[in-house]
């Protein structure tokens, strides 16, 4: 579960200033993910007369935006939830997992063919 992201702060004492690097990490990873959505929306607006059915696609990836926030938002919570809850490992493993499953969906947004 480890990446970049999380490694920089698995060297820090104590373990709630971790736990509190991977809180960051994992803000900064949502503003990367919410930027990428929005240049990806601008790359579907710039080339709208490609799309047949420009407003379903938009309304489509809306809503695909809005169940993948809270599909990762509850997988999180259940995997982190193997610990001891509000505790900083607890947060340090939910921040881990939605830095993953940010860059999961970053990379989507960046490498999605149009063609």
């Amino acid at each position: 579960m480890q990446n970049d992201d999380s490694k920089r702060c698995l060297n820090i004492s104590p373990v709630k200033e971790v736990s509190a690097c991977l809180h960051s990490s994992e803000m900064e990873k949502k503003r990367e993910y919410n930027n990428a959505y929005t240049a990806f929306i601008k790359n579907i607006n710039l080339n709208k007369k490609d799309f047949i059915n420009y407003d379903d696609v938009i309304n489509g990836i809306s809503k695909a935006k809005e169940f993948y926030d809270g599909y990762i938002r509850n997988e999180c919570f259940a995997f982190a939830s193997q610990l001891i809850k509000d505790s900083p490992a607890y947060q340090g493993i939910y921040s881990q997992c939605m830095i993953n499953f940010y860059r999961q969906r970053i990379d989507f947004y960046k490498t999605y063919d149009f063609e």
